[in-house]
């Protein structure tokens, strides 16, 4: 009976803790969105460009970014040399006998890899592609498929459009792609006649570029809401521009395109397309670093991925100066540090002081990213140094006293007391002779690995 009162008791003040906790972090949070960015395949530089389009966003502070990261691709066999000495087709036989093995390892892996990746599209406001390899399981396209059409933004980053083209939907929502073997079976090219785009059903390849350059982008639908504000035309920095899109070209409407010097003419570059309820922007530029330093790019990518999600934009448009029209507008892109390991349920950290930190409820077991639970345990005489944590942080003590002291304001909590604290207040805990054990929640969810990075894990 005791043991099912204390159980009940634990229970009710871990509720209340939760409580507070969530509506301290919602009442003083900013609403952001929620971004997917699907990468894992391309091939164009993914793992450099996914992080630079991670940072461009979140220092708008308008969102909240996850990547998901599909399983690899089949290794590709080496390529023959031409005229090869005969050390040159030694060391190409020796390559293609470690391919057929890597291949292989591949075939016996990959089924269980993909049946696992199974990202949940409908816990985010919009969902950025920069992915360009091999089809999606059936059951995540069908997912994805549902998702736009229920009103879910998705946003198509350059060679996302040379993507799945068997597969009608995603050409439906892109509009126009490129390369994967397009003509015109698969749709027509856009053309600018006398000032509208018309259909072009002419026969020919989907999908080409010449060498990387600087070009002027010009606006085809400055009011709408992804270019208002910007200057009508305004140079971009180096990049591909693509040519001889094709696909459904269904109820595309184009923002902007440039001049081919290969086909000499307007080229569409940045579209939106309706999809079901859902919206789509669909950007042809960013090929790789050059393109994604110009300032062009980063503030055209940041409001279409916040109209893709909304259907509005809120993110200023910079001074018309700030993109001329006679040269590129560059803006470093600078990569935020790697984030830390995820922690998970039963890691147990412990810092040089002695406190030691047990997970008891991670972003796994919970289904999202709103709240993690965890146990500190302070050692006696203990005192953490200020500090400010990343997330709203309740402790509700079980056992001992511990000092919480928050902006220089103490306040001695016993157990059964709760104390919260949200950035960016300054933070201090300090313990007496028996030293502290608390239950903490954080929300939303990641301070427990932002400590654990600089902690020693132990063993349980």
């Amino acid at each position: 009976m005791h043991h099912r009162l204390l159980h009940h008791r634990l229970r009710s003040a871990l509720a209340l803790v939760v409580f507070a906790t969530l509506a301290v972090a919602a009442a003083h949070a900013q609403p952001k969105i929620r971004v997917l960015i699907v990468d894992g395949q391309n091939n164009h530089q993914w793992a450099t460009t996914t992080p630079l389009l991670r940072k461009i966003l979140e220092d708008t502070g308008r969102f909240t970014v996850t990547v998901s990261t599909t399983p690899p691709g089949k290794p590709r066999p080496p390529a023959a040399p031409k005229n090869p000495t005969p050390a040159q087709s030694a060391a190409h036989a020796e390559a293609t006998k470690k391919n057929a093995a890597e291949s292989a390892a591949y075939l016996a892996q990959a089924p269980a890899l993909w049946a696992a990746w199974r990202p949940r599209f409908s816990d985010y406001g919009v969902v950025v592609s920069n992915y360009n390899g091999e089809a999606w399981p059936a059951e995540v396209r069908a997912a994805f498929t549902a998702y736009v059409r229920a009103g879910g933004g998705f946003v198509s980053y350059h060679a996302a459009n040379n993507s799945f083209p068997e597969w009608p939907d995603y050409n439906a929502m892109i509009g126009l792609g490129g390369w994967g073997g397009r003509d015109e079976k698969s749709g027509p090219y856009l053309r600018l006649r006398d000032g509208a785009w018309t259909r072009d059903p002419r026969p020919g390849r989907g999908g080409s570029h010449g060498a990387q350059h600087e070009f002027l982008v010009e606006a085809s639908l400055p009011d709408h809401p992804i270019l208002r504000g910007l200057p009508a035309k305004w140079m971009h920095a180096k990049d591909e521009l693509y040519d001889s899109l094709r696909g459904p070209a269904e109820n595309v409407t184009v923002l902007a395109s440039a001049v081919s010097d290969k086909t000499k003419e307007h080229e569409p570059l940045l579209m939106v397309i309706p999809f079901g309820a859902g919206r789509v922007f669909h950007t042809a530029l960013g090929h790789y670093t050059d393109a994604v330093h110009g300032l062009g790019f980063q503030v055209t990518f940041a409001r279409g991925t916040e109209w893709a999600a909304t259907g509005q934009v809120t993110l200023p448009a910079p001074a018309a100066a700030a993109l001329p029209a006679d040269r590129a507008a560059i803006r470093e892109v600078k990569p935020a540090p790697a984030p830390p390991p995820p922690v998970a349920r039963g890691d147990v950290f412990q810092n040089p002081a002695g406190n030691r930190l047990r997970i008891l409820f991670d972003e796994a077991a919970y289904g999202g990213t709103e709240l993690e639970l965890a146990e500190i345990t302070f050692v006696p005489n203990g005192d953490s140094g200020e500090h400010v944590h990343g997330a709203t942080e309740t402790f509700y003590v079980l056992e001992g006293e511990l000092e919480h002291v928050v902006n220089g304001k103490s306040v001695k909590l016993t157990a059964g007391m709760i104390g919260t604290v949200r950035p960016p207040d300054k933070v201090r805990h300090k313990t007496g002779p028996a030293g502290a054990r608390a239950l903490v929640i954080w929300a939303p969810a990641g301070e427990a690995a932002r400590i654990a990075a600089r902690w020693q894990r132990v063993a349980p």
